[in-house]
């Protein structure tokens, strides 16, 4: 070996030296960076949130000797909605075949989504 190569060997080793150090500090500085966003104060947040949502819960629970009463309320309504959906799909058929009953369609679309929503409270009922 001459001294060419030696020293071409020697400087690539000092550059291979010098990117391994700057690569390793940068991953110490990125989990100080990291250490320091967390906050210690979300978990005790987290808990005093889920508290106040189970105090709301336990002041609104439901009677459960009441239920059948609220499953004959939430059908009565889902039927009654589905019959004032019918009701203007007949009363208005012509202007929505003629794309005049926008106003129409709205309230029908409205009334399709508190259907929906009818549906979830009575899963909640059906849950509790």
């Amino acid at each position: 070996m001459n001294s060419d190569t030696i020293y071409r060997y020697l400087g690539l080793a000092v550059v291979i030296l010098i990117c391994v150090t700057i690569a390793l500090k940068s991953f110490n500085i990125q989990s100080k960076v990291l250490e320091g966003m967390t906050n210690l104060n979300i978990n005790s947040e987290i808990s005093a949130a889920a508290q106040e949502a189970n105090e709301v819960n336990d002041k609104f629970s439901l009677d459960t000797s009441k239920r059948k009463s609220y499953d004959d309320l939430i059908i009565a309504m889902d039927k009654n909605i589905s019959q004032q959906m019918l009701e203007k799909v007949v009363e208005h058929s012509s202007d929505i075949l003629n794309n005049k009953g926008q106003e129409v369609i709205e309230e029908i679309n409205n009334l399709s989504k508190f259907k929906k929503s009818l549906n979830e409270v009575m899963i909640f009922v059906d849950s509790t």
